[in-house]
């Protein structure tokens, strides 16, 4: 896993507030506050930053979207498991468990090829039982397993034919990794799924190392060769196993014709899904937020991939892991968001998975186990905000999953649906509900009956209907630093908003053209690495004066405020830049059910 680059498709998203220019520009339906570049400076800015995911290396996002050929009937049948799944696990295990500082230690510590081989003669996983993963995974209420099999260090955890840098030739383990996970997972009856660093390997002679190659003598090489020579046949040693998913990483250097090559090994999978970092212009099957979760739902299918801990992989230093209430409440946020949650762990070099995880998946699973309804085959629920949890439906269901139990017994949902019924999911007696206004409320029990999360179901009487946002079609105006921010109007993912270099502050203000209600705002940050964090402010105009209604920090992957509702006409944001320069990718106001 590369967690230094994020390659998330976002583009075709719609939110719930649209910031336009000064002009007044009405949104379309479930728009959103877009701030755009901030002159000639910062546009140039943005364009670096579009080029230059990697450390310096530049990527081409102007190529022909490369689409599978099939009808829409065709691409649901081949998808069908995956968006049933909804939850899955990744698994980060190699050469670079041995010194336990995470999977990118070779490149982090600059170390000679040489000297980092030395690590495989250590790693011997003795204690690798792939059946008691797989019933792990299983337990956990897991659907699909995701293995590393050869990470950007470029060591192979199958016998590969064309190198010796592999678990048979390096190891004194000397045997297959894959084949026996994939047996078991067939045997559990989960889907397996190959991970493949196709561009960068700092092993082997011309993989790309996306940055200049810090060991010469043993890297430099032609990258062609490296394709033809090593990612190409291994690419088709991979598809004997036939996986049904294969997760690319890190598209350095790939151009149409290479990933053209790239896939031919692959083509005799046709129900085969992929992600969308192959590269060349390949869109994939589904696009990758990388330890976030966007603020409102793309388009498309689309999947998180998020960390246990800090690390990929196993680090002794790893310390600050979600707790299962954690790891509820992401996947309930991820699946009301119609995306899938791949969870990454790291083994440990002598094969078994740390007790830790073990704990803490299992918990999960139990909370599956009581709630999988609500979460298995689902699709997204229909509000950006809810004060207490998450929602998710299917067919006229709608499920409640609330973390934040309402103190009052009362449970308020904005539906303007003919609501037929209300139980707490695992139970089969009525809940009162009644119809208030634009919205019902649910009579709940004031103890909550889970103690993770609860989840309401709704049965419906007919077709959803939604109370409308009362921010959803208001025209929004936009000024940074007291000056009219040009050509806010929609924003692609991939060119965000930048303040010029050098700028510390930046200030963005959105008038809405009648007093709205907010309660919550949710901020994501462009994609750029090293991870800008920045320091965030919001403030509402109250009163004819600005009152603080929230403030916090990012880690540079956005964040979310949630504050008391507050009615006001305009919105100050204040961005403080603490190890770059401000900036934006999507901004989301919502208002309380």
């Amino acid at each position: 896993m590369k967690n230094k680059w994020t390659f998330f498709a976002m583009a075709m998203m719609s939110f719930v507030i649209v910031a336009t220019a000064a002009d007044s520009v009405k949104p379309e339906v479930g728009g959103i506050s877009v701030p755009s570049n901030v002159g000639r400076d910062a546009a140039k800015e943005t364009a670096k930053q579009d080029r230059n995911d990697v450390e310096g290396v530049e990527v081409d996002r102007s190529l022909p979207e490369v689409k599978r050929v099939e009808t829409p009937e065709e691409r649901d049948a081949r998808m069908a498991w995956w968006r049933e799944a909804r939850f899955g696990v990744m698994l980060t295990w190699g050469v670079h468990s041995i010194p336990a500082e995470g999977e990118w230690y070779l490149r982090a510590k600059k170390m000679p090829v040489a000297e980092y081989k030395k690590f495989a003669r250590q790693f011997n996983p003795a204690r690798y039982s792939p059946q008691e993963w797989v019933s792990l995974f299983k337990e956990a209420g897991m659907k699909y397993v995701v293995l590393i099999c050869k990470h950007h260090d470029g060591f192979a955890l199958w016998p590969s034919k064309v190198t010796d840098w592999t678990i048979a030739g390096a190891s004194p383990y000397g045997k297959d990794l894959v084949g026996p996970l994939v047996e078991a997972c067939h045997r559990e009856g989960l889907k397996f799924g190959a991970y493949y660093s196709h561009a960068q390997d700092w092993v082997h002679r011309g993989g790309a190392t996306s940055e200049a190659n810090w060991d010469p003598a043993a890297q430099a090489g032609d990258y062609d060769a490296y394709v033809n020579g090593i990612a190409v046949p291994q690419l088709a040693e991979l598809a004997a196993y036939k996986p049904d998913l294969l997760w690319w990483d890190t598209p350095v250097n790939i151009t149409k014709e290479r990933a053209d090559r790239l896939m031919a090994p692959l083509k005799p999978l046709k129900n085969l899904i992929f992600n969308s970092r192959l590269g060349g212009g390949y869109v994939g099957d589904f696009a990758v937020a990388e330890n976030s979760i966007p603020a409102y739902p793309p388009s498309g299918d689309w999947e998180t991939c998020m960390t246990l801990g800090r690390k990929w992989s196993y680090a002794t230093g790893d310390k600050d892991f979600k707790s299962p209430r954690e790891l509820v409440s992401k996947l309930a946020e991820v699946v009301s968001k119609n995306g899938n949650l791949i969870l990454g762990i790291g083994p440990k070099p002598d094969g078994t998975i740390p007790g830790h995880i073990v704990e803490r998946l299992k918990v999960v699973g139990q909370w599956l186990g009581r709630n999988g309804e609500a979460i298995y085959g689902t699709t997204g629920g229909p509000f950006p905000y809810l004060s207490y949890g998450y929602a998710t439906q299917k067919k006229n269901r709608l499920y409640l999953i609330v973390l934040n139990w309402p103190k009052d017994g009362s449970l308020r949902v904005p539906v303007l649906s003919d609501v037929k019924s209300a139980r707490i999911l695992g139970t089969s007696d009525d809940l009162v509900v009644k119809k208030d206004g634009q919205s019902v409320t649910v009579a709940v029990p004031l103890q909550a009956p889970d103690p993770i999360a609860s989840v309401v179901v709704l049965e419906l009487g007919g077709d959803l209907v939604v109370r409308p946002n009362p921010t959803q079609f208001a025209t929004v105006k936009a000024s940074v630093n007291g000056e009219a921010a040009p050509n806010i109007l929609k924003l692609r993912w991939a060119a965000p908003w930048l303040t010029p270099k050098g700028t510390r502050e930046a200030t963005l203000e959105f008038t809405f053209e009648k007093p709205v209600v907010i309660a919550s705002i949710r901020l994501e940050e462009p994609d750029r690495w090293p991870r800008i964090r920045q320091d965030y402010r919001i403030e509402a105009a109250v009163g004819g004066v600005w009152k603080p209604v929230a403030k916090g920090a990012t880690e540079g992957v956005g964040a979310r405020a949630d504050f008391e509702p507050v009615t006001t006409s305009a919105l100050r944001l204040t961005l403080t830049g603490k190890t770059g320069t401000p900036g934006l990718a999507k901004v989301l106001f919502v208002s309380p059910e």
